[in-house]
């Protein structure tokens, strides 16, 4: 510390034995030092740090728009490859290659996935391809992902080859099938990750995990500034933690603040270069007369006149300076007195000066404020000079903002949050920003603005010389609704004439003139000008037929015998055809009685009368139509008796209408309660109408039974009417055929989940027994083998089931009915037909004449087949099986037929058998030896019959049957 002290006293003592010169050269060298080194210092560290701040923002935000762009690709990717997992139609697909060729191929073929070089593959459930978007797929059974995703159920993902070019992520997603949740293959999507990175930065991007390994991009060498952000991806990418990373070298980030730095210590050193240059010379000049003028200055600041000199002895800058100064002096010193006097002129003039604008300026805000219009003005810097009482009255909710000095723009925004304008919308901002542009633009543009309270103003704003805006606002309310009340009535009356779609004339009876309106012209076809305004080119046109009638009553109505003339008649259109014109008017009579004016209007009613002529039509329609009608009607009138009983109603219930019409509802119910069964009798019109009136989105169906006519089923049902003569109508349908279907479907579903049960329990407690139990190698080839036959069994159900649905659902539509030769046909399925158990196959026809039926091929083959298969099933003994072909007629028709004729020498059935062996699920052999699901023969019936034949049988128990499949020949 004694040290720094003894330096210090050392630099004081060395700096006060400088002379001034010397002193001041060193003062400003010292003080440029110090300054400039301060600025270089700071200035280097701020742009450092604001260099710093700037990289890591930009890193940040590209890293979130790469992290945005990447999680929105792979969730469009991975959202597909859901969608086609979970889709039942992609599950039924990988069991049928047809629809492997209509559904998937084309479905994935059309696919553009938003990654470039991805590809989405569907696999069976060995992990060979069933279909891609990719043309050459791999083979995914030796994949560990998709094993893993096999074996647990679950969609599984992996990495392959990361921190590689080729770094791909590998998604498995399960398939499985609705009906039994097994996993019928998988979904599997390929990503490569090296297309996921923007190339649209100059910074380094790549992939890396959760441990910061390199998965894909590039990682740069050395220091750098990096951002990282975790992707935010859907299940089940959410568990992998994969992470975007942007880094920019730092070495490149700061190469130009430190070629900033070398610049500013450059000119650094020029600037003291120059600052010792100036210092010398200056100070050279200025330290010797600085005494003498400093003497002089405090003299003359000691008096506080000017009565001191500097002595002029030098010939030099201070010389003539100090001349200078003594001639001010004197100067100063002549004008002192001078100003004192004008001093105390001005004053007096001020004041009066003062006075007389105090005046004016009273004078002016007392004629402003006594004026009805509002005034206000604004200054250079938009803010409130002045305004006067009607300029607070018009603005009433704003009143405590309009105070001087407030912005313009604070008064319109508030009052526009209080409702003070009728214009302001939702977006309050927007509003004010469009009034206070066109308040500061001035021009003297009158501008409509409607208040909160419905009042109208008219703004008119001007910008003076000086910059100010004057504004004047005059209330309009009045004047504005008149002329709405104007515009209104004429629209009014506009929207009268053009709503109504009339044509108006006027008729001057005294000069015989008539107006037609244009409306009038038009609807006869006609232009404007091209039917005069006379009275008798416009009866010319009246139908002769309808003429004299017109005439008459014109001539009654000015007469006086009627108050309004009234007529419908027929008007000659420009194209040669008529118009009905319903003609209205009303005459206009002087004091003496004679009418001296007539005006009225023309209605086309061409479309009303053709209606009524519809209705007329359309009820003689309804009274056939109910006439002839199955189903059953009742009408009500307003008072709900009964009106009106279809002949249905009679046909349905054994009630005549005269046993109904006339009585009311509660009687009409009790009577038809009288003729149902007790067990689904009528619920009475009450409880009808409460149904029908009730917010359910389905009304309760409600069926009746009759207890004679048959035992007929009904469907009654109310439908209400708002008509002058109608208040409800009850209606019946017979549907016992529908209920018995209905009971015949549910019996069928019944017995369809008994045949599937069967081979399900079989397949459950083998496969349970498998699981549970460790079995030898014989054994469990003995329970894969029933597993097997039982699943064989239930995809044989289910083929034929939808083999039915398909007939029943379609019936012919999907037929492809074409000519087709029988004899050929039946030696094409011969030659295909694999007989069971190395047994002969079938006889095929004799008869080597052609047969031509129309037929589709496919399903008469699979008829054919499903004959012969049961003729080799039911004859497990062996015997010959015979196919051959026979003519017939039908009797009736007299139209000819062909019979497809097989015949086994089985075990035969019973005629209870016989009549049976059509229904769906019933099989002849109850004990189970004989395999089959109960469905091909009512496949055969139901494909036989859409071709519009028949199928029949004959058989005897023990000795075989015949089955003829009948088609209509050509």
């Amino acid at each position: 510390m004694g040290g720094l002290a003894r330096f210090r006293q050392f630099l004081l003592t060395s700096f006060l034995q400088l002379d001034l010169r010397g002193k001041i050269t060193l003062a400003l060298l010292a003080a440029a030092l110090a300054l400039g080194g301060v600025i270089t210092l700071a200035s280097y560290l701020l742009f450092r740090h604001q260099l710093i701040q700037n990289t890591q923002a930009l890193l940040e935000a590209h890293a979130m728009l790469e992290q945005r762009e990447i999680e929105l690709r792979l969730a469009g990717i991975i959202t597909l490859a859901e969608s086609l997992a979970l889709n039942t139609v992609t599950a039924n697909a990988l069991a049928d290659s047809r629809g492997r060729e209509t559904y998937l191929d084309p479905l994935l073929r059309n696919q553009r996935l938003t990654v470039t070089g991805a590809d989405i593959t569907v696999v069976d459930y060995r992990g060979r391809p069933a279909a891609s978007t990719y043309a050459n797929p791999p083979d995914y059974s030796g994949n560990s992902s998709f094993q893993a995703m096999m074996k647990g159920g679950q969609a599984t993902q992996q990495i392959d080859q990361p921190g590689q070019p080729a770094a791909t992520l590998l998604l498995a997603l399960p398939i499985r099938y609705r009906l039994t949740n097994n996993i019928e293959g998988g979904v599997m999507l390929r990503v490569p990750l090296a297309p996921l990175l923007s190339k649209e930065w100059d910074d380094s991007v790549w992939l890396s995990d959760a441990s910061g390994q390199l998965l894909a991009g590039e990682r740069p060498q050395g220091e750098s500034f990096e951002r990282a952000n975790v992707l935010r991806l859907p299940a089940p990418l959410d568990t992998t933690d994969l992470r975007v990373v942007l880094s920019r070298d730092r070495s490149a980030a700061f190469g130009a603040l430190d070629t900033l730095l070398i610049a500013f210590m450059a000119i650094g050193a020029f600037v003291l270069i120059g600052v010792v240059a100036f210092a010398q010379w200056g100070a050279r000049f200025i330290a010797r007369p600085l005494g003498e003028i400093a003497a002089v200055a405090e003299e003359i600041a000691a008096s506080g006149r000017p009565v001191a000199s500097l002595p002029v002895g030098r010939n030099d800058e201070f010389g003539r300076l100090s001349a200078a100064f003594n001639t001010m002096v004197d100067r100063l010193r002549e004008s002192y007195a001078d100003l004192e006097d004008r001093v105390a002129v001005r004053t007096r003039e001020y004041q009066e000066s003062r006075r007389e604008a105090e005046k004016a300026s009273n004078l002016l805000r007392e004629a402003v404020q006594s004026i009805a219009v509002g005034f206000s003005i604004y200054d250079q810097h938009d803010r409130l000079v002045m305004c006067n009482d009607a300029y607070l009255r018009f603005y009433e909710h704003s009143r405590d903002l309009i105070v001087p000095g407030a912005r313009f723009e604070d008064i319109v925004r508030q009052g526009a949050q209080r409702g003070q304008y009728h214009e302001t919308t939702e977006n309050i901002e927007a509003w004010v920003a469009q009034r206070v542009a066109t308040h500061r633009q001035a021009r003297g543009v009158a501008i409509e603005q409607r208040l909160g309270d419905g009042r109208w103003l008219l703004i008119i704003e001007h910008r003076t010389p000086s910059g100010y805006i004057v504004g004047n606002r005059i209330d309009i309310t009045e004047l504005k609704t008149t002329a709405e009340a104007l515009v209104e009535s004429e629209q009014r009356w506009e929207l009268a004439l053009r709503g109504a779609n009339d044509g108006v004339w006027d008729w001057n009876l005294a000069t015989g003139e008539v107006f037609y309106s244009e409306r009038s012209k038009t609807m006869l076809g006609y232009a404007a000008n091209e039917i005069a305004n006379r009275t008798k080119d416009w009866l010319a046109r009246v139908h002769a037929d309808d003429l004299d009638r017109v005439a008459a009553l014109y001539q009654r109505h000015l007469k006086g015998e009627t108050e309004f003339f009234e007529a419908e008649y027929r008007l000659l259109c420009k194209d040669g055809s008529y118009k009905w014109v319903l003609s209205r008017g009303k005459a206009l009579f002087d004091e003496s009685g004679k009418p001296v004016r007539m005006a009225g209007s023309n209605t086309d009613i061409t479309d009303r009368r053709a209606a009524e002529a519809r209705i007329r039509d359309r009820t003689e329609q309804l009274n056939a139509i109910f006439s002839l009608s199955p189903d059953g009607f009742v009408s009500f009138d307003v008072e709900r008796n009964v009106k009106y009983a279809s002949p249905a109603f009679k046909r349905m219930t054994g009630l005549d209408e005269s046993d109904v019409v006339g009585l009311d509802e509660a009687a009409f119910s009790e009577r038809l309660a009288r003729q149902c069964s007790p067990e689904a009798s009528f619920p009475g019109m009450a409880a009808l109408r409460a149904d029908h009136l009730s917010e359910a989105d389905r009304q309760q169906r409600h069926l009746i039974e009759m207890r004679h006519a048959g035992k007929r089923v009904l469907e009654v049902g109310i439908r209400l009417s708002d008509t002058e003569t109608v208040s409800q109508i009850l209606y019946f349908r017979d549907v016992t055929h529908e209920t018995e279907v209905d009971r015949m479907k549910s019996q069928f579903l019944s017995t369809a989940a008994h045949e599937l049960r069967t081979p399900m329990a079989s397949i459950y407690g083998f496969s349970e027994l498998l699981l549970s139990h460790s079995l030898s190698e014989a054994k469990k080839k003995d329970c894969v083998a029933a597993i097997h036959r039982q699943s064989s069994l239930m995809v044989s159900i289910v083929n034929e089931l939808l083999d039915l649905a398909r007939i029943d659902a379609r019936r012919d539509k999907d037929f492809n009915f074409q000519r087709v030769e029988v004899c050929e046909l039946l030696n094409e399925i011969i030659a295909s037909f694999n007989a069971p158990g190395g047994r002969p196959g079938p006889t095929g026809p004799v008869n080597s004449r052609p047969h031509w039926v129309q037929a589709d091929r496919t399903k008469l083959t699979q008829a054919v087949g499903n004959v012969l298969s049961n003729a080799y099933k039911y004859s497990p003994e062996g015997g010959p099986v015979s196919v051959d072909v026979i003519e017939a007629t039908v009797p009736e028709e007299n139209h000819p037929r062909i019979g497809i004729r097989i015949v086994d020498h089985g075990i035969g059935m019973t005629p209870e058998q016989l009549a049976r062996v059509s229904e769906r699920f019933y099989r002849a052999d109850n004990s189970g030896k004989i395999p089959g699901t109960g469905l091909g023969m009512s496949i055969v019936k139901e494909i036989i019959e859409l071709h519009g034949g028949e199928m029949s049988l004959e058989s005897e128990f023990g000795s075989g049957t015949t089955v003829i499949l009948w088609i209509p020949s050509l």
